[in-house]
């Protein structure tokens, strides 16, 4: 009941990129080697080694690329698993390490000078990057793309429609790319270069701007946004922990799903609203009738229950959800 009245309040829609208004099933597209003695294969075969065991759309992608090519599994130590950043790990006793830029080059001090321009070229063509590192040099980086959902403009315009006054998106791409994102979809504000930690933070932020917040996300590192919305929905692919956080987990892998729940929670809202206010109304109107002797006490009691029975009989026929 909590969850159907934060979301039937809620005036600030915010959503996590990938996986919510992207399909969330990456492919690879390119792949840069920046040594010679690695080639794009055997940096393709090395990612996927290390990838193989994690179940996350990045890692499903390199290991689905690699296996088109004929996988071969390179010998490695054990994988540490960095959360919302990347993995670690040892080959030949060098470190290996797989992830986000700001991973390599911030947490692991790796230098991006000398490839800055093909990153650039890729970055804007729109694609999303996976970098690796090598001994602490960058040893290449592997480009994916990522689909945007069919539906997602109908939704956020359906939601505007629903009573929301603001959109926002979180990403971790750069401002520009967000910015084109944002202007195709019709979305307010955009947060760009988001790192996960930050998430929580922006929810933190637009409660104490007195806004009533809903945030959609599905992966780990959105657990702790899902938690500080006012009301969190996981979509139905998300990571287990996103659903066991969240208030409302979609049953559809579909986006539109949020608008028929925002629609559903509306709808409900006001017939309870207005079953109140009947209540209410007509029974103060029987107790003033009976006070002033214009209905006897069989007649007020009969009233009474009647006004009970057909507010009940208004809320057993529920809500009609129009067509998505």
């Amino acid at each position: 009941a909590k969850s159907i009245e934060a979301l039937a309040s809620a005036d600030t829609f915010v959503f996590d990129k990938t996986g919510t208004l992207t399909h969330g099933s990456l492919s690879v597209v390119k792949v840069h080697s920046f040594k010679k003695e690695f080639s794009e294969a055997q940096l393709l075969n090395l990612t996927a080694s290390a990838e193989e065991h994690y179940f996350h759309p990045v890692a499903e992608a390199i290991v689905k690329a690699a296996r088109e090519i004929g996988f071969h599994h390179i010998h490695h130590d054990e994988v540490e698993f960095i959360v919302a950043h990347g993995v670690k790990t040892y080959v030949g006793g060098k470190e290996v390490v797989i992830g986000s830029r700001h991973f390599l080059e911030d947490d692991e001090q790796i230098s991006f000078s000398k490839h800055e321009e093909i990153i650039k070229s890729e970055v804007d063509s729109g694609l999303t990057l996976l970098y690796v590192g090598y001994d602490k040099e960058l040893l290449g980086v592997i480009a994916m793309r990522d689909t945007m959902r069919e539906n997602a403009a109908q939704t956020l315009a359906k939601l505007r429609k629903l009573g929301v006054k603001e959109l926002i998106m979180l990403t971790g791409d750069v401002q520009s790319k967000a910015d084109q994102v944002a202007s195709e979809l019709g979305i307010d504000r955009v947060y760009a270069n988001c790192l996960p930690t930050d998430k929580a933070g922006i929810i933190e932020q637009l409660k104490a701007e007195g806004k009533k917040v809903a945030f959609i996300g599905d992966g780990i590192n959105d657990a702790p946004s899902l938690t500080k919305a006012h009301v969190g929905i996981s979509m139905q692919k998300g990571a287990d922990i996103a659903k066991a956080t969240a208030d409302i987990s979609l049953l559809k892998d579909d986006i539109g799903s949020v608008a028929v729940a925002k629609d559903i929670a509306n709808k409900t809202m006001r017939l309870i609203n207005t079953n109140f206010n009947a209540t209410v109304g007509i029974n103060s109107l029987i107790l003033a009738g009976a006070t002033f002797g214009l209905f006897n006490p069989i007649a007020t009691a009969v009233l009474h229950n009647g006004t009970t029975i057909g507010l009940l009989a208004n809320s057993m026929k529920g809500v009609k959800i129009g067509a998505k």
